[in-house]
């Protein structure tokens, strides 16, 4: 279901990362839930409102096995604050530049794995590898192919 929602029907691509790495280190797992969360919006202690509101999704997604990286605006104070304790000087750069709205860089580096979707053209798949060769990516490359005689999806290496 998650190419029909995601890939433009099975015609793009998933991208894989290693979560082992930069800021993808602080991804959480959504949480599923057949009950809407209830928060109190005068209460904004402890990060309860972002929890609450931007990591749960109804039930009916969790086949989705989602996981998330969030991130809010901080003023010079509070970044300062997260970063204690934080001896890694690329970790610190990793977690001091990612607090705030807006879109964010990441190393290529980080990207463990590409698999095309079933109806993803030659010609795509021909650009991506493309790109990923010129970027000195090292992923693995998967495709997505019909099972025989089921309703499901194989990941096959590709």
């Amino acid at each position: 279901l998650m190419w029909s929602h995601y890939a433009e029907d099975h015609k793009g691509v998933c991208v894989g990362f290693n979560t082992d790495f930069g800021f993808f280190r602080i991804a959480f797992g959504v949480r599923y839930s057949r009950d809407m969360p209830v928060v109190d919006t005068r209460v904004r202690e402890n990060g309860v409102l972002l929890e609450h509101i931007m990591a749960t999704k109804a039930e009916a997604w969790s086949y989705e096995h989602e996981y998330r990286c969030l991130k809010r605006t901080m003023n010079g104070e509070e970044i300062a604050n997260a970063l204690v304790g934080i001896d890694d000087p690329v970790d610190r750069s990793i977690l001091g530049d990612h607090f705030g709205p807006g879109l964010y860089p990441f190393d290529r580096s980080a990207i463990a794995e590409i698999v095309f979707g079933v109806r993803c053209s030659e010609e795509t798949e021909a650009t991506i590898r493309t790109w990923a060769r010129a970027h000195g990516l090292i992923a693995s490359f998967h495709r997505a192919v019909v099972r025989d005689g089921v309703y499901e999806l194989a990941i096959v290496d590709a």
